[in-house]
């Protein structure tokens, strides 16, 4: 379980998805019955992500960590709810992140999505969480990345620390 669902999972999200959120390691077709959606989000990175087993009423169910569902967040926007939603998301899950869990997981995600979070976590004031990703990108070249890629950031403003061009508003709802 992932995304939105496993935020919700996690005490975060105070609107419940309208999918259940599953991330798989190959291309598989969504999946209705009856009422329930099963939304399948493919992700090479699967493996070495962590996860949490939950029991349910028919076994186990393996659950992506608040750490893993924060950096999954930022790698598929638009299944989050896109950069309002996702930070209204991460300003209810930071209370569940670990920093150093948060870091470690940095290592496995493209650096443009670590450069997005952690814009986003400064955005929703969680300076210890920032900070804990802006120790795993110090030294390292950051390219301006674009919060939004497929809009347009030409005259968009760069943020310093994070290299992010904020080509979209961001307006959570806490």
């Amino acid at each position: 379980m992932g995304l939105l669902s496993a935020a919700a999972h996690h005490g975060a999200g105070h609107q419940q998805p309208m999918a259940f959120q599953v991330i798989v390691d190959a291309a598989e077709r969504d999946i209705a019955a009856g009422r329930v959606r099963i939304d399948l989000h493919v992700s090479n990175l699967c493996d070495g992500a962590a996860t949490q087993p939950v029991q349910t009423e028919t076994g186990t169910m393996e659950v992506a960590t608040p750490e893993t569902t924060a950096l999954d967040l930022v790698r598929f926007p638009a299944a989050s709810g896109y950069w309002s939603n996702i930070a209204t998301v991460l300003s209810e899950l930071a209370e569940k992140l670990d920093p150093k869990a948060l870091a470690a997981g940095a290592s496995r995600v493209a650096r443009t999505d670590v450069q997005r979070l952690g814009w986003l976590l400064d955005f929703v004031e969680q300076p210890d969480l920032a900070n804990a990703l802006a120790a795993t990108v110090a030294g390292k070249r950051l390219l301006p990345t674009p919060l939004t890629g497929a809009r347009e950031s030409t005259s968009a403003p760069l943020d310093d620390r994070w290299h992010v061009l904020v080509n979209d508003d961001v307006e959570p709802d806490l």
